[in-house]
């Protein structure tokens, strides 16, 4: 192990954002997990988890201000843990994420997407506005297929690693009021199966996560949106649709994303795992 001292800096960058580390100890031999979206939700849940489990972890999303709850959260295990401010609708940003993040760790192992944009949920197709349309798909398809390019580029350099990209099950069948959202979850549904077959034997393996209804702001915020008033009215009915009656907890999709990730779903790519509390089971 190499002791770093613990200390948050700043760092510029050429996209003009700037990434935070923060960490006890960089442990050289374990392994480095890249987590976009890391700052909130799942993604989030999933750094804590990584964590726990002695990775060497980046984060990125948009907000320094989460990123500095999450920071602390993580960084409070011992783990060694970065923050690298991306926009991941940005390719020069994206490029960099993963530039500082071998620069930093001196490769990346796994990766695990989970940045999405919730803009325009709740209004129903033909109300879209062409803005929500490309805010939307900017991050939730074409920010995925960026953070995909990038990481792919540097595991085929070192020999492999894996990647799971976090999709929905409205990208299954679509939902009321979400098509773009829909559209875009469909769509990275593509992304990781094709990707899955171009670099199967490059030693790559990428998987998805279609998750269902998980306790995070994105969910709670659409529950505002539904109800201003009384948004646990939304959620009573929510849970209505939920065979186990409740919704998930985030650690739960992290459970289920470092199992894709890890060396024990060796044989495992191409998959659409899907976590719901069997919401949508008898619609497949």
């Amino acid at each position: 192990n190499t002791p770093y001292q613990n200390s948050i800096t700043g760092h510029a960058n050429p996209t003009g954002y700037d990434y935070i580390h923060f960490t006890e100890t960089l442990h050289m031999n374990n392994k480095v997990i890249l987590i976009t979206g890391g700052t909130s939700g799942i993604g989030r849940a999933t750094a804590l988890l990584a964590a726990q489990r002695d990775y060497n972890i980046v984060i990125a999303g948009r907000s320094e201000q989460k990123a500095q709850q999450a920071l602390e959260e993580v960084g409070a295990t011992g783990a060694s843990i970065t923050f690298v401010q991306t926009d991941i609708a940005d390719a020069r940003q994206v490029e960099h994420l993963i530039h500082e993040t071998v620069r930093l760790y001196g490769r990346l192992d796994h990766a695990c997407n989970c940045a999405a944009l919730d803009e325009g949920l709740g209004i129903l197709l033909a109300d879209v506005e062409e803005e929500d349309y490309d805010r939307q798909m900017g991050v939730n398809l074409k920010g995925m297929w960026l953070c995909m390019k990038y990481q792919i580029r540097q595991m085929l350099q070192q020999n492999g690693g894996s990647i799971v990209n976090v999709s929905s099950i409205n990208g299954l069948g679509g939902a009321k009021g979400a098509s773009i959202y829909s559209a875009a979850k469909s769509g990275l549904l593509g992304l990781t199966k094709s990707a899955a077959q171009e670099y199967a034997t490059a030693g790559i393996r990428v998987n998805a996560l279609c998750a269902g209804a998980f306790r995070t702001p994105m969910l709670e915020g659409v529950f505002k949106k539904m109800n201003a008033e009384n948004p646990a009215a939304v959620e009573d009915a929510y849970n209505a649709y939920i065979p186990m009656n409740r919704i998930g907890n985030p650690a739960e999709a992290a459970e289920a994303i470092l199992w894709l990730l890890s060396d024990q779903a060796s044989y495992v790519t191409g998959h659409s795992m899907i976590a719901d509390g069997g919401m949508s089971s008898s619609l497949r």
